[in-house]
């Protein structure tokens, strides 16, 4: 008797939502990790830490707008396969 593979039922839409939603647990810490240094800051426990705060903060919404980007790119994606 033979036997056929199982059919994987992970689309590659899937795989990219996994991703992005990986990109938004890790900017979630880079966010918790600005607030830290923007409270020591706030409590005159010196500038780098406020200095760090913007950095963080900086390149948080640059990866913000990327994920909004990719995550828009997939929602069309999955409107154009239900008009299919």
């Amino acid at each position: 008797m033979a036997t056929t593979p199982a059919q994987s039922t992970t689309s590659a839409a899937d795989i990219d939502l996994d991703e992005q939603l990986g990109t938004l647990e890790e900017l979630h810490e880079v966010l918790d990790d600005a607030e830290q240094n923007l409270n020591l800051f706030a409590k005159g426990q010196g500038v780098s830490a406020g200095r760090d705060a913007i950095t963080a903060l900086d390149w948080a919404a640059r990866d913000l707008t990327a994920l909004v980007t990719t995550l828009t790119d997939l929602v069309d994606a999955a409107a154009r396969d239900d008009e299919a």
